[in-house]
């Protein structure tokens, strides 16, 4: 079913993009689909997994008192994105990591569809084909098939995480993320170069044992990182105006803390009282300034926030996290979501991380046994 729903997703997100492209009036074709899938989910932890609904009762709660205490709270924009929230968390619950069962198929279909999606990511990039650009306007980049660059970053995110823990140090060997890592420089998002750049200096930490080489491939790989980050902030055209405008920061983190400054505050300044402080409200949730920390504390308020990350790390760890490079990978991702946004609401990104969870599951049983039971 894991392999179906990856599969329909993706496809579903693709037809998608092709009919807002292609100039056609919107067709929520993934939305629609989801929705029949939280259905399901919902009815399944009603007959099976009843803490899974209680969480998503919880929160059903903090969203309806929060949107009580701000003018249109119930808005179609605020109710779609508080679904968006909670099938993050019902999927994730309903899918539970089952260590008895390995999923390899599961696995290889990941593996194949990030190299097909780097294939159409090459192909655009060599001939400029439209369909795949990652951004309207002049901006250079191209995603292959995925609706919007948020979900190609956590896609490649998630796909370089999954490589590196699954393969370790056979990492280099493998010719498939050396394709999907290479490829995915293309796209044209800051956040793929920053999570590649973080995954090279910590193989190079946990996995080379020559220590002398260590710290002299140690060092270039820092300033090529040093370099790479100058070009992209004071070279690259699309950057440089708002470096010299309006500082590094602005530039580093997209605008995204001008709409900070400018949208959210001055809404949460107008609008809220005490309650929204603690439970949130919000009638336009397109004013978020897209950094995610930011955009669950407009939406959920500080008490919703908590409870609603309480809620989805146990719904995620289902897994003794243990050693450096585990939980260098889920540091790393929560870094990029800080910066980039868009990851708990995005109804897609869910199956990836089920994807990387089984694989963390599958090496914590081979640890524990001392000997690799399993075989692909």
């Amino acid at each position: 079913m894991l392999i179906l729903l990856l599969l329909v997703f993706y496809f579903t997100e693709a037809l998608t993009k092709f009919l807002e492209v292609a100039g056609f009036q919107k067709v929520e074709v993934q939305a629609g689909f989801k929705a029949l899938v939280f259905g399901f989910v919902l009815i399944a932890l009603a007959l099976f997994k009843k803490r899974g609904l209680f969480y998503i009762l919880i929160l059903t709660v903090v969203f309806c008192i929060g949107q009580i205490s701000v003018f249109d709270g119930f808005s179609k924009s605020a109710t779609i994105y508080f679904f968006k929230y909670v099938f993050s968390i019902g999927l994730l619950f309903y899918f539970s990591a089952n260590s008895s069962k390995p999923k390899f198929k599961l696995f290889k279909v990941f593996e194949y569809l990030l190299v097909f999606t780097s294939v159409l990511v090459i192909l655009g990039g060599v001939f400029e084909i439209p369909f795949f650009k990652s951004y309207g306007g002049s901006r250079y980049g191209y995603n292959g098939l995925a609706a919007s660059t948020a979900t190609s970053t956590y896609f490649y995110l998630i796909g370089f995480c999954y490589f590196l823990w699954r393969y370790k140090k056979d990492l280099l060997k493998n010719w498939k993320f050396w394709f999907i890592a290479l490829s995915s420089l293309i796209i044209g998002t800051k956040s793929i170069v920053l999570a590649l750049a973080a995954l090279g200096l910590i193989y190079i930490l946990q996995f080379l044992d020559n220590r002398k080489y260590k710290w002299s491939l140690l060092t270039v790989a820092t300033l090529m990182i040093l370099a790479a980050g100058y070009y992209i902030l004071f070279i690259n055209a699309t950057f440089v105006a708002i470096t010299k405008t309006q500082g590094v920061l602005t530039s580093f983190l997209s605008l995204r803390d001008q709409l900070l400054l400018e949208q959210t505050l001055p809404y949460i300044q107008e609008n809220w009282g005490i309650l929204n402080y603690l439970f949130g409200g919000v009638s336009n949730f397109e004013i978020r300034p897209q950094m995610e920390l930011f955009d669950m504390v407009l939406f959920w308020g500080f008490c919703g926030t908590a409870l609603y990350l309480y809620f989805f790390y146990k719904s995620f760890v289902q897994f003794p996290i243990q050693g450096v490079l585990q939980k260098f990978l889920l540091l790393l991702i929560l870094f990029i979501v800080f910066l980039a946004g868009n990851f708990f609401y995005n109804a897609s990104v869910v199956i990836y991380l089920i994807i990387l969870r089984e694989s963390f599951v599958l090496n914590s049983v081979i640890s524990s046994q001392g000997v690799n039971k399993y075989s692909s």
